[in-house]
């Protein structure tokens, strides 16, 4: 008896991939086939000669739940290294590794598309409902990225959910508008809701989790709409600075302090905020906490002339560039943008800076940077002289320490 093949296979889908260029006169055509079964059996991808001979299979996992495949990866190039004894150690063969990597990006694309294509009719219903929480079709790149996540995740939960089918109208809708919400916002709201309103079973939110993880789009949406959203509030911070009226009764500690504290972002992705409206006491008692737990701190970081020195926001690097202790720290001290900068705010800061710089115990770290910055929206013709006059007026800088 005869065994037919085509039997067992839902769908076959072959690729060209990049040729792998050995040589200027020396190029081997690659090709992915994508076999999908219709019994469940272990996802593999598979390392072929140019007819499809297999030889080795590839280590790797892919989060695609749904779907049963085998992927076969083709190119005389194979044969050659399985000719030359290379073929079982291809992660040191840069040249195949390239076709590897390519053909896991594609398989995971080829995948994404296909749980949007089988979204698809089950959309179809939720449109003639009224249901679908998006109205007209896509317009942008980022619109039509939104769309496909949010119709695997909810035709996934529609899938694993067995109540939803026998919910009323009104309340499919609000739970696919809450979806989507959630899509947008955060991967965190998404497991929040697929949990505890939905109640989908943990493998299932785990699959989706680690799906929406691989995919770019996510990354796309999550990119699209943090930008979209520090714009906005980049737009409202420069009318309630600048604008005459709302300047005059914006104050400084109670709300100028408290916006920035939460977006502190504006001064450098690569900071973490490590004190907010402390002394230069604390600055240093957190400093010795993250980078020498050995200081001693008996007394308190002298500023000539005060008892003691109130930092607004101080920051340190997220990530040491080259070793532990290549580190930089940033002291922010802010002011209401009915102040201008001038000798009183320069002097502040410079206080700060010397202090810090008089006091031995900031200078058990090997590497360490110290900035100091006073930020307004103007500067007195005092300011102005002082950075035109300082060691780099490009960057504002009015004095060097040490």
């Amino acid at each position: 008896m005869s065994l037919d093949p085509t039997k067992a296979i839902v769908k076959a889908t072959p690729y060209k991939l990049t040729p792998i260029k050995k040589s200027e006169n020396e190029l081997f055509s690659v090709t992915l086939d994508i076999i999908e079964w219709k019994e469940s059996s272990k996802r593999s991808l598979y390392l072929c000669t140019e007819e499809g001979f297999p030889f080795s299979q590839v280590e790797t996992r892919f989060q695609i739940s749904q779907f049963s495949f085998s992927a076969y990866l083709k190119s005389k190039y194979i044969m050659e290294l399985q000719n030359e004894q290379r073929l079982a150690l291809h992660e040191f063969e840069p040249l195949l590794q390239g076709a590897i990597d390519e053909a896991r990006a594609k398989i995971k694309a080829h995948f994404i598309e296909r749980a949007a294509e089988q979204a698809r009719n089950i959309v179809e219903e939720w449109k003639a409902e009224k249901i679908y929480p998006y109205k007209g079709d896509a317009v942008t790149p980022l619109e039509s990225a939104e769309r496909q996540v949010f119709d695997i995740v909810a035709v996934n939960v529609q899938s694993f959910s067995p109540e939803f089918d026998k919910l009323n109208q009104k309340t499919k809708e609000f739970q696919l508008r809450m979806l989507r919400q959630a899509i947008e916002k955060s991967p965190s709201e998404l497991q929040l809701i697929l949990n505890e309103v939905l109640q989908l079973p943990k493998r299932k939110q785990q699959e989706l989790a680690e799906l929406l993880q691989e995919t770019s789009l996510s990354a796309i949406i999550t990119a699209a709409k943090t930008v979209a959203d520090r714009l906005k509030f980049l737009l409202g911070l420069e009318r309630i600075i600048f604008d005459a009226d709302k300047k005059k009764n914006l104050k400084e500690r109670s709300q100028l302090h408290k916006i920035l504290e939460e977006n502190t972002w504006i001064f450098g992705e690569q900071y973490n905020l490590w004190v907010s409206d402390k002394s230069l006491t604390s600055v240093l008692k957190k400093h010795r906490d993250y980078l020498d737990p050995s200081i001693a701190i008996e007394e308190p970081v002298k500023i000539e002339g005060k008892s003691q020195g109130i930092v607004d926001l101080m920051f340190s690097s997220a990530v040491s560039r080259h070793n532990a202790n290549d580190r930089e720290h940033l002291v922010v001290e802010l002011k209401a943008p009915t102040v201008k900068i001038g000798t009183k705010e320069i002097t502040q800061i410079k206080e700060y800076a010397f202090a810090v710089d008089a006091d031995e115990r900031f200078k058990t770290i090997e590497g360490l940077k110290w900035h100091f910055w006073v930020v307004s929206n103007d500067l007195t013709p005092y300011a102005k002289a002082e950075i035109e006059g300082g060691p780099n007026k490009r960057h504002r800088l009015v004095a060097r320490i040490g």
